[in-house]
């Protein structure tokens, strides 16, 4: 339990959300209070769906209806004793109608009310199609369609789980803990009192949750991909039946089922230190020209990390790197905590960590896949890569589903939806390409790959997590996976 000022301060802000009067530092206050809060979540599902109970009871009023202008639209703090009594009368009075001597004369009917099942209680830029009700921040939702030409926004049902919604986007409400996404993307935030949340996917499949947040996409052929940030989910398949999803895993439906990458790739361009005599860097010239990327793209590397006390906080330590002028074109780094999250892209974990990055330019811009070595959710620390053992790190970009995927030794460590930002920009990839460093003029030394990096592949298509995992146990066993086969022309 909150204490009671902390109590009196949320009823404030939840009475503010639902008269639309509550300005832009409450309603920041008050989204944090409900994300962090399970209980405090609870508490304003009831309190929402009270005020809005209150609302309907009056068959002449709208719900949520707009204040006349000039009134007063501030209640005290006392309305949820207020909003009680007044429900009290309204079942008294409802008592004595039914006690009351029948009459020939049968009475109107009365419409029956929406069955509101959700709040929405964010939206950044959004532009709603065709919406039953005004769709503000604090309104509450019954069931049925949500489309999100553009922007987004964020729904909490009655159950307490969590959906951001990105436009477009075409989802339904169907019950106060499951919607439907027909088209579209969302995330998932699902606490333990919401257990078994469900989304519908075309196809007749569907997700359901089993404690965890998850990120689902489904494109304009219908096809869908799931990908779980934390604990597990269900996904069943009319065709395939069902599985289990882990943190880290993926999932890929079209109109067969499952969808797996299943195809061998040969590299198309290679690079071993030893071929370089023995340095630790070097140039591939402009080695993307020939790749056909029409697919996708994978980038691999191999090598050994020297003792910890070798870290330097203060510099990149570059496996890959093609510039364009000023601005990258592909990077594949160990990253420094000042680069991890900034104005690039987006990072996976605690921005305050160092990590790995995987940047490409998608729809002209180029965007960073940061994920931070932090520890967490099945994050390795970053002192664990220094333990004088082989690792091996693949960086993903499937252009078919436009999903960037981050792999160390085997293991998804981070995804990114890429649907938002646009196609790879394949002039990006028309540069020379270094290994294990970058000589700019302004970053000498500080962009040059401390360890010993023992190989770098390029493929012109998205590897899949068996071969992945196949190349690093070849790693590992002191192989090179692609020795003995010939590079794709």
């Amino acid at each position: 339990m909150c204490e009671a000022t902390g109590d009196s301060v949320l009823l404030e802000m939840m009475d503010a959300l639902c008269d639309g009067t509550i300005d832009a530092e409450s309603f920041e206050k008050l989204q944090k209070r409900l994300i962090e809060n399970e209980s405090e979540r609870l508490l304003f599902c009831r309190y929402r769906n009270l005020h809005a109970g209150l609302y309907q009871s009056k068959p002449e009023a709208a719900l949520f209806e707009s204040p006349a202008a000039g009134a007063k639209t501030r209640r005290p703090v006392f309305y949820v004793a207020a909003a009680v009594a007044a429900a009290a009368v309204i079942i008294i009075v409802s008592i004595a109608w039914l006690m009351a001597p029948a009459t020939t004369q049968s009475p109107a009917p009365v419409p029956s009310a929406p069955s509101i099942v959700a709040t929405l209680t964010g939206a950044d830029k959004a532009v709603f199609n065709g919406s039953a009700v005004p769709m503000e921040p604090g309104r509450a939702l019954p069931t049925g369609p949500v489309r999100l030409a553009s922007g987004t926004a964020q729904i909490m049902f009655d159950s307490t789980a969590v959906v951001d919604l990105v436009g477009p986007c075409d989802f339904e409400m169907t019950g106060p803990n499951g919607g439907r996404l027909t088209s579209g993307s969302l995330d998932a935030f699902v606490p333990d009192r919401a257990h078994g949340f469900t989304i519908d996917l075309p196809g007749g499949a569907r997700v359901v949750d089993l404690g965890t947040s998850f990120h689902v996409r489904v494109d304009a052929d219908g096809r869908s991909l799931v990908a779980v940030n934390a604990g597990r989910v269900e996904l069943i398949t009319p065709n395939d039946g069902t599985r289990q999803l882990m943190a880290g895993q993926i999932a890929m439906l079209n109109a067969d089922g499952f969808y797996t990458r299943t195809k061998n790739l040969r590299p198309t361009t290679v690079w071993r230190s030893e071929d370089r005599n023995g340095a630790k860097s070097g140039d591939l010239g402009h080695a993307f020209d020939p790749v056909d990327v029409s697919e996708g793209l994978t980038i691999e590397a191999a090598f050994r990390m020297p003792d910890f006390s070798a870290w330097d906080d203060r510099r990149v330590w570059s496996i890959l790197r093609l510039q364009l002028g000023k601005l990258p074109g592909v990077v594949l780094a160990l990253q420094t905590s000042e680069y991890i999250g900034d104005k690039w892209g987006a990072v996976t974990g605690d921005p305050n960590y160092p990590g790995f990055c995987f940047g490409l330019v998608t729809g002209r811009q180029y965007v960073d896949q940061d994920v931070s070595l932090d520890g967490r959710d099945g994050r390795p620390p970053l002192k664990s890569l220094f333990d004088g053992r082989v690792h091996h790190l693949v960086g993903v970009y499937d252009r078919r589903w436009q999903l960037k995927s981050i792999y160390l030794d085997g293991q998804l460590i981070s995804f990114m939806d890429t649907a938002r930002l646009g196609d790879l920009d394949t002039n990006s990839l028309k540069g020379v390409v270094e290994i294990g460093k970058w000589d700019a003029s302004n970053r000498s030394g500080r962009e040059q790959f401390g360890g010993d990096l023992l190989g770098v592949a390029i493929y012109g298509n998205a590897m899949g997590r068996n071969q992945i995992n196949d190349h690093f146990e070849r790693w590992r066993d002191g192989e090179v996976p692609w020795q003995n086969a010939e590079t794709n022309p």
